[in-house]
């Protein structure tokens, strides 16, 4: 699994803020609430690196199958040929 271009900015700027959070927490809760913050601080930073994620996808050839992708930017539209 890569992570896409696109979001290493944003990959970049949770992890330092999450970071800065543990480290407040370190110095300013209890253990208890540590606990809680650091499980939902590294719950917060999994769930930014799966946004960014580039599954590898693997598709069977079929001469009947229709494929479409599941991402990506129209570039084009026109009408086919009608067969």
């Amino acid at each position: 699994m890569r992570i896409s271009k696109e979001g290493f900015g944003t990959i970049v700027v949770a992890t330092l803020m999450a970071f800065v959070a543990v480290l407040l927490l370190w110095w300013l809760a209890d253990l208890i609430v540590l606990l809680l913050g650091l499980a939902v601080v590294l719950s917060l930073l999994f769930l930014v690196f799966r946004f960014f994620r580039q599954p590898d996808r693997g598709c069977a050839l079929r001469p009947d199958a229709v494929y479409a992708p599941c991402d990506g930017k129209v570039v084009l539209i026109q009408q086919g040929p009608e067969d």
